[in-house]
């Protein structure tokens, strides 16, 4: 067996900083980047280089030093590759914006903070990453998304945030975020302390992006499920979260990404829970043919320990405005955000992590007090079972489109300081 596989990336960013409502940092980074994977009877080389162009024969005799790889089997061929139905969303004015646009941008957020007497910190950036992709075995591919980021953290006595992406800067409500940040941030003072024990939340869009990012990592992978590693293995086609659930890998319109993965396959929609049913997993062509199938289009890395594993969740909406969510909480938490979250147990898929940036005690349907940071314990399996609403707002960030979730019974263990 000889194959081989050229990836050639060039990364375009331009990127805006502010601390204490000032710009502090502007850099322009355009880097270009090329991959060589090269198998030689089942001994695979793989080379990066920066600034240089692929060089075959280097990798090749990374290849002929290496160990045997058993497991691997082949690179994917042109009818598992298929044929691309997506593109990259793409907009060059986002793709080549200049300082001065970002600049313009913090401006406005710096006078908004300014008004109410806050001070900012956070970050703009914007730029485009192009990709070609080719492999012995006739894939040829390219494929290129512009990218745009806003992220705010508004301080005073007490703090707030926000952030989203999108693909196209003048998605981005550069407005309406700031002020979501300056109201989260005026309301969070005092803080009240409260006790350890199981409260029913209602987590925002940020905070639910964030479990699903985990769960994506820990539970979702074809890889792991095929191990027994997933907190998921075995359940295929069983019940894994509530039947208000629906959700898929797909490449969502609105945000920055390719219609093709690392290893030149088409990205495609994969359905992978269905009314609480797991339907489906995520797939690269190294874990697939493990398995004796085929990939899903979701190689991150080239022949990675770790699988694939999807790379943007979009949560059908439910049927409840997050008002009325509220007003069903007769004592609970409004979390609008995680941080420091980490997996403590993979395969019982056991997480731990903390609020910040506005947790609120609700009393009676009304948020009655701002609460001090709290520290958390969740099993993901658990949890998801235990979802009673699911909102039906869709909110856009680097992971993928999200709504509110209502939960019973999640486990605060303490304050954290």
């Amino acid at each position: 067996m000889e194959q081989y596989q050229i990836i050639k990336s060039r990364t375009h960013e331009g990127l805006t900083r502010f601390a204490n409502s000032a710009i502090h940092q502007n850099v322009v980074m355009d880097e270009t980047e090329s991959t060589v994977l090269y198998v030689l009877d089942k001994k695979i080389g793989i080379l990066y280089s920066i600034g240089k162009e692929p060089n075959l024969q280097a990798a090749k005799e990374i290849a002929l030093n290496s160990k045997m790889n058993p497991d691997f089997a082949s690179l994917p061929d042109v009818d598992e590759a298929g044929q691309p139905k997506f593109k990259g969303s793409f907009s060059e004015t986002t793709a080549m914006a200049p300082p001065e646009t970002r600049a313009e941008l913090v401006k406005e957020t710096l006078a908004l903070c300014k008004d109410r007497e806050l001070q900012a910190a956070g970050y703009v950036s914007t730029g485009f990453i192009e990709k070609d992709i080719e492999n012995s075995l006739g894939v040829k591919r390219n494929d290129r998304t512009s990218f745009a980021e806003f992220t705010i953290t508004t301080i005073g006595v007490g703090t707030g945030y926000s952030t989203t992406r999108s693909y196209d800067l003048n998605q981005i409500d550069i407005k309406r975020m700031t002020g979501e940040a300056i109201e989260t941030a005026l309301k969070n003072v005092n803080p009240c302390k409260i006790e350890p024990g199981e409260y029913q939340v209602l987590l925002e869009p940020l905070a639910v992006h964030e479990l699903f990012w985990f769960l994506a990592w820990i539970g979702l992978g074809g890889l792991f499920y095929d191990e027994n590693q997933s907190c998921f293995s075995g359940k295929l086609n069983q019940a894994i979260t509530s039947p208000l659930l629906t959700f898929s890998d797909e490449l969502i319109p609105e945000l920055p990404g390719f219609g093709i993965d690392i290893e030149g396959v088409a990205r495609r929609k994969t359905l992978l829970v269905e009314k609480g049913i797991l339907k489906n997993l995520a797939y690269d062509s190294y874990s697939a043919h493990k398995v004796n199938k085929k990939s899903t289009g979701n190689a991150f890395s080239l022949v990675s320990p770790f699988g694939g594993f999807p790379f943007s969740i979009n949560v059908a909406s439910g049927k409840t405005d997050s008002t009325k969510m509220l007003r069903e909480m007769k004592r609970g938490l409004l979390i609008k955000r995680f941080w420091y979250t980490r997996p403590i147990d993979r395969k019982n898929g056991i997480l731990t992590g903390m609020t910040r940036d506005g947790t609120f005690l609700v009393i009676d349907g009304k948020v009655d007090r701002p609460v001090k940071n709290l520290r958390f314990q969740i099993s993901l399996p658990e949890i998801l079972k235990k979802i009673k609403m699911v909102g039906n707002t869709l909110r856009l960030f680097e992971y993928g489109r999200f709504p509110h979730l209502l939960i019973d019974d999640f486990n605060i263990t303490g304050m954290t300081g």
